[in-house]
């Protein structure tokens, strides 16, 4: 019995675990917010809006209140929260 020698690249193997990943991202986010979004490192991120968050194919990439931008692999998302509402202020 002969065994077979191909190996996924990283290329090929990245895509298919990644798009079923991504598609959950898309679809809870595409709810609405605001988010929490949880990494496999314990960070978490915050999305006021869905304005300031893109979904690609390899990539989500998360803009802050002061414009920053994070970058994180879809494979690293743990969980995606409904984060806390904005405070409204009081008019008098």
């Amino acid at each position: 019995m002969t065994r077979s020698n191909r190996h996924l690249t990283d290329k090929e193997t990245k895509g298919r675990n990644a798009s079923m990943n991504v598609e959950t991202i898309r679809k809870r986010l595409s709810k609405e917010g605001p988010f929490i979004v949880k990494t496999s490192d314990g960070e978490q991120y915050s999305v006021l809006h869905l304005e300031f968050v893109l979904v690609g194919r390899y990539n989500l990439v998360i803009e802050d209140e002061r414009g920053g931008i994070d970058v994180i692999d879809p494979l690293h998302v743990v969980a995606i929260r409904r984060g806390p509402s904005a405070k409204t202020k009081n008019s008098k």
